[in-house]
């Protein structure tokens, strides 16, 4: 039981030797993350199931390539269906997508371009007894980040691909982000 002690603290020192540096000693490692605020155009007809959203993602660059994961919530809409003989019913609509991405960090002066891709879960929530549905999501875009000092602004448009709905449409979605980067 004494090794356990033993163990963590070398571990630990360890560890705090990577984080209690400046931000340009982890050399060609880059951490981010951050928080994101954006819209989404719909991936069906009608109603728009994924409007305005709030998120987040956080990753890892290693000589320029980006592995991180991503998280957004999507608001949604609502509709109302009238049944013939029967009252309306109003459904509200909301997308929930998380998953992984890839990418190049490409250094521009004053701003870092990277193309990525993310791939992932989308799962649509229907109130009213209209339950949800998940499919595989594909995201191919493009990030702009301006890094300064330990903060980090951005922007990304992408493309938003249900492969798995039968009659989707693929959606376009933008986001600004703003978060830390050591």
């Amino acid at each position: 039981m004494r090794i356990a002690p033993l163990l963590i603290l070398p571990a630990a020192v360890a560890l705090s030797s990577l984080v209690c540096r400046d931000a340009f000693a982890l050399g060609p490692v880059d951490i981010e993350v951050a928080a994101k605020v954006g819209y989404g155009t719909s991936t069906q007809s009608g109603v728009n199931v994924l409007g305005p959203g709030v998120g987040g993602r956080g990753g890892v660059s290693i000589f320029n390539f980006y592995f991180g994961v991503q998280g957004m919530y999507y608001f949604g809409g609502s509709q109302t269906i009238a049944f013939q003989g029967l009252p309306s019913v109003q459904f509200s609509y909301n997308s929930v997508l998380y998953g992984g991405e890839v990418g190049y960090s490409i250094g521009l002066p004053f701003v870092t371009i990277r193309p990525q891709v993310g791939v992932g879960n989308y799962t649509l929530n229907v109130s009213n007894g209209g339950g949800s549905q998940s499919n595989i999501y594909d995201e191919p875009g493009v990030t702009g980040l301006d890094k300064l000092g330990l903060w980090m602004f951005g922007a990304d448009v992408n493309l938003l691909a249900l492969p798995g709905v039968s009659g989707s449409q693929v959606a376009f979605t933008v986001h600004g982000q703003a978060g830390v980067s050591f």
